[in-house]
């Protein structure tokens, strides 16, 4: 069985490039074995694919943004066709299969070129032979225009022969494609209404999850019937079928959120329906009563922001993570007077004075840009290592609005350090405090809008 991998999206979709039996380097660099140009996103040196016999391994070669493999980001893996691989989270497509289809032989292809009449002498030769055998065997006895209708009559033949078959050849070809095509049409609408099915058991369970609040015996046992329900969904939506038949209408704030919990190691195959919510509001506020608001800080703002991403990337920290002054403060050195915070990330005099700020009667580093960034770095640094499980970032902008004090209190109310000290645990047992609740979401709508601003309205 051959392999090969195909195209399934963008512009080259079709296109086949066979797996060599030994290494296939696939990127944007010329010198790989097979070259995805169309897209920015691909790495020069992508993945390759390692294949022993019968089988074939993915590795990632270090990508910028990964591979998924039926939906599923990996680093290597064994490849099981058919199965779909993605470049990225929103990058080109490809699908993995075997294919035991014989070459055509190019003498054969050259031959099939002309004209039928021309494919009926290749096919029936033994009516031209029995032809010329009854003109020598009359010789002398017949005339050329005998001689020529002896001819006709043996291509006449051969052509209708050629004809006769080619039509039940077509007819049969005809009848598995509409075979096929309504068996995959069945399969696809099949597996929405499984996919459907699911999601509403999901939903079902994300509302009971709401009421259980901290019931810790409750909410463990729905959490369980929520992870059954959304690796079943998994399955489905892994399968080539769904991932090429299916067309979902996609949600931009959705899309984008699932992208930057990928960049944050937050991934979850579903958010919960009431923080999907909260995000899509912010964001509409944004681009509604408080669009003045963002537009001035992703505008006269602008230097400053690219300043303090700069700063967040040297320290080897989210660079998007910067965004979050505009929440704070919308980028400015305002001070308030009933909590005493001031500067672009509103640090109290001590908490400033902790992370190497000067602030007396006659020096505020508060204020100062680079300095302020600087110690807003320390503070999250410090406050992703003490919550150093899935999810740490998450935690970490949590802590930054309420202290480490009350998420660390949270985190203590798990039962399973392992598979609950994260975020979405947490968020969805209702174990946050509601400020941390609102102020989350907004942090990330923030992110979503200042990371595309033209994909949101803002020039």
């Amino acid at each position: 069985m051959k392999a090969w991998l195909i195209r399934t999206s963008g512009r080259l979709a079709g296109t086949r490039f066979p797996v060599r039996d030994s290494v296939t380097r696939v990127g944007r660099g010329p010198r790989n074995d097979i070259l995805i140009e169309d897209d920015a996103g691909v790495s020069l040196s992508h993945f390759e694919i390692h294949s022993d016999g019968d089988r074939h391994e993915i590795l990632d070669s270090d990508s910028t943004n990964g591979i998924y493999v039926n939906g599923l980001r990996t680093k290597n893996a064994v490849l099981e066709a058919p199965c779909s691989i993605q470049l990225g989270l929103n990058g080109p497509q490809l699908a993995f299969v075997l294919d035991d289809s014989i070459p055509i032989d190019p003498d054969e292809t050259i031959r099939m070129t002309g004209s039928p009449e021309t494919v009926g002498l290749g096919v029936h030769e033994g009516l031209l032979a029995e032809a010329l055998a009854r003109i020598r065997l009359a010789r002398g006895r017949i005339t050329r225009d005998h001689t020529r209708a002896i001819l006709h009559n043996a291509i006449h033949e051969a052509v209708n022969r050629t004809r006769k078959s080619a039509r039940v050849f077509i007819a049969g070809l005809a009848f598995a494609v509409l075979t096929l095509a309504a068996f995959t049409v069945w399969k696809v609408y099949d597996l929405r209404m499984e996919k459907r099915a699911i999601d509403n058991r999901i939903l079902e369970v994300e509302a009971l999850l709401q009421k259980a609040g901290q019931n810790p015996v409750e909410a463990d046992a729905l959490l369980d019937r929520l992870n059954l329900y959304q690796g079943e969904a998994k399955n489905v939506t892994s399968t080539f079928l769904y991932r090429v038949g299916v067309r979902e209408k996609p949600n931009p704030v959705e899309e984008e959120l699932k992208s930057l919990m990928a960049e944050f190691g937050a991934e979850t195959f579903r958010f919960p329906p009431e923080f999907l919510q909260q995000v899509e509001r912010f964001v509409s506020q944004y681009q509604g009563p408080e669009r003045a608001h963002i537009s001035r800080a992703l505008g006269g703002a602008r230097k400053d922001l690219e300043t303090m991403r700069a700063i967040f990337q040297g320290q080897h920290l989210p660079p998007d993570l910067a965004y979050m002054a505009i929440v704070e403060s919308a980028v400015t050195s305002a001070s308030n007077p009933k909590t005493g915070a001031a500067g672009p990330w509103q640090f109290m005099a001590p908490t400033a004075r902790a992370f190497g700020l000067v602030v007396n009667e006659e020096v505020d580093d508060r204020l100062d840009v680079r300095k302020s960034t600087l110690a807003a770095c320390k503070l999250m640094r410090e406050l992703i290592l003490d919550f150093g499980a899935e999810g740490s970032v998450m935690l970490a902008v949590a802590a930054y609005n309420v202290g480490s004090g009350k998420v660390r209190k949270a985190v203590r109310t798990v039962k399973d350090p392992i598979k609950q000290r994260n975020f979405w645990y947490l968020y969805r047992i209702g174990a946050l405090p509601l400020e941390t609740r609102e102020y989350v979401p907004k942090v990330l709508a923030v992110l979503i809008v200042a990371r595309n601003p033209v994909k949101f309205g803002f020039n």
